[in-house]
């Protein structure tokens, strides 16, 4: 299929079966849309059975229960600290899957329907986009609750959002903040910040360079020592976990990038 910036938040997860329902449903929709119902409801399904399996392995048969019911377990699942913020996503999206699983068994003969109903392109993209939104929500709540790591820092797993840019498989950057991430198999190794304009003093500006590192690393990332001159080691217990930061000089001795890049646990 053709690049879709949306991929890159399903793909960012690296869930198999939820990124081929993705893919799958937009592939079908200009040769058989009603397919791609079908695959709409079978991405949330399959994101349904991963957080459920992430979350809660050891509890009651989750695959017995229907669809709408399989949706509400998860939502408890993922905001059982806020039991409010729950009931609200629940009222505002349990019509729709109510809706997409109505629809889905009427567009398919598989699923009882005589005269299946025939759906648009259009119609079936709403669906999908849809569907595909509420998945990012519902992971993005799941890697928040689960992941150890601050979002999007060096050591964790690569979430997209709208403002990085797509530019190869591996990296992403955000133009606004001139912010890189480099990825390997979906996870953050270094993040390189550019100063384009105002290049840092390493000691008037130690504030400011203190402030735009830690937030690429773990809040408890304590200096260790200096490799060598403009290159440090830090390590985070939280997550044990160890960070090398190197500065990027001009001409004149001013910083002009910040990169901080992932170290071996064992170091």
């Amino acid at each position: 299929m053709n690049y879709n910036p949306r991929l890159r938040c399903i793909d960012g997860f690296q869930i198999k079966e939820v990124t081929h329902h993705f893919e799958k449903g937009h592939d079908e929709l200009k040769t058989d849309s009603n397919q791609s119902i079908q695959e709409a409801k079978a991405m949330i399904e399959s994101t349904l059975q991963y957080i459920k399996n992430k979350i809660d392995e050891l509890t009651r048969e989750f695959t017995n229960s229907n669809f709408n019911t399989q949706y509400k377990n998860v939502l408890c699942l993922l905001y059982d600290d806020d039991p409010s913020k729950m009931e609200f996503i629940k009222l505002s999206t349990s019509q729709f899957i109510n809706t997409l699983s109505e629809l889905r068994n009427k567009t398919g003969r598989g699923h009882g329907a005589i005269d299946p109903i025939k759906v648009s392109d259009y119609e079936a993209l709403f669906y999908l986009r849809t569907a595909e939104d509420l998945c990012i929500l519902l992971l993005d709540r799941m890697y928040i609750k689960l992941s150890p790591f601050k979002r999007n820092s060096v050591h964790s797993l690569f979430i997209h959002e709208g403002e990085k840019s797509y530019l190869d498989d591996t990296q992403f950057r955000n133009e606004a903040r001139g912010i890189t991430y480099i990825l390997v198999e979906g996870i953050i190794n270094q993040i390189e910040i550019e100063r384009a304009k105002i290049h840092l003093d390493e000691f008037v500006d130690k504030a400011l360079i203190n402030e735009l590192l830690r937030e690429h690393m773990q809040d408890d990332a304590i200096f260790l020592h200096s490799v060598g001159r403009g290159e440090f080691l830090y390590y985070s217990a939280s997550v044990q976990k160890y960070y090398v930061v190197h500065y990027v000089y001009d001409e004149s001795g001013l910083i002009a990038r910040l990169i901080i890049r992932r170290e071996k646990d064992s170091e």
